[in-house]
């Protein structure tokens, strides 16, 4: 959620405002507000993960992954993968309105057709086929 609807939104208070103008006329490269934002992002987004993983067993009695390093790796994977997804909506879509309208679209069926929210083999057929596209799957 963090990486479709956070992240989106302050690329483009940073590419569609007058920081933009104050980077050029710095001499700084453009391309540093996204990469300083996404590293931001993927920092913010592997803390707060890690910090469910560990209170998980706690408070709801779950149990931690088998084999936590490439939890971990599938994790960052899947951080980069959204984060990726959410920067392309922010640098493209110029609308804040919009930009929010578009991520949840992208969000929703993400959560809905992943197999996160029930089991993937609940859906039918054509529903379960069109969520095997989505990164969380």
């Amino acid at each position: 959620m963090g990486a479709f609807i956070g992240l989106p939104p302050s690329l483009i208070e940073t590419y569609g405002s007058d920081i933009k103008k104050v980077y050029k006329a710095n001499g700084v490269p453009v391309y540093l507000g996204l990469v300083t934002m996404f590293l931001s992002a993927f920092v913010h987004l592997m803390i707060t993960c890690i910090v469910i993983v560990l209170l998980a067993p706690i408070l709801f009695e779950a149990t931690l992954p088998i084999q936590l390093p490439f939890f971990f790796l599938a994790l960052a994977i899947y951080i980069i993968v959204s984060l990726s997804i959410g920067s392309v909506l922010g640098l493209t879509v110029k609308n804040q309105a919009k930009l929010t309208m578009i991520a949840q679209l992208v969000f929703l069926p993400s959560i809905m057709l992943s197999g996160i929210m029930f089991p993937i083999e609940f859906l039918p057929d054509f529903l379960e086929t069109i969520g095997l596209i989505f990164p969380l799957y």
